[in-house]
């Protein structure tokens, strides 16, 4: 089997922790739209309190970092390390639905669905690790 072949394959709905992959990917994904030259933040997340916390670079690095963690936590043996990656980006979408949600965007309902597909994976990851 190439590399091509075991990468589409890991990457396919049948296989084990796919769901899980395509959430990582979606923040790696957002990551880097966030840290191209746009003003994306101008479309109503600036003025929100994660547009006050961090720039939107920093908030690009830290979904690509968030996103990268999760690819690896999904892809190692270790089942701790894939509990702790998918809480920490459940929580990471879970915010970006709270801070949005006061301005009134539309996105929001897009991170909130994200975030609660996210736990999903927190529950089956917990129930993996606990032999259940």
């Amino acid at each position: 089997m190439t590399t091509l072949h075991r990468l589409l394959a890991a990457f396919l709905p049948r296989s084990p922790h796919a769901g899980e992959r395509w959430l990582a990917l979606t923040a790696v994904a957002w990551g880097a739209w966030l840290l191209l030259p746009m003003d994306t933040f101008e479309a109503g997340f600036g003025s929100t309190i994660g547009g006050k916390l961090l720039s939107e670079a920093q908030w690009g690095v830290l979904a690509i970092a968030l996103g990268a963690f999760s690819l690896i936590g999904t892809q190692c043996c270790r089942p701790r390390l894939r509990v702790v990656t998918c809480v920490l980006l459940t929580l990471f979408w879970a915010f970006l639905a709270a801070v949005i949600v006061p301005s009134g965007a539309t996105s929001a309902i897009l991170y909130l669905v994200l975030g609660l597909r996210q736990m999903t994976f927190v529950y089956d990851a917990v129930l993996t690790w606990r032999g259940g």
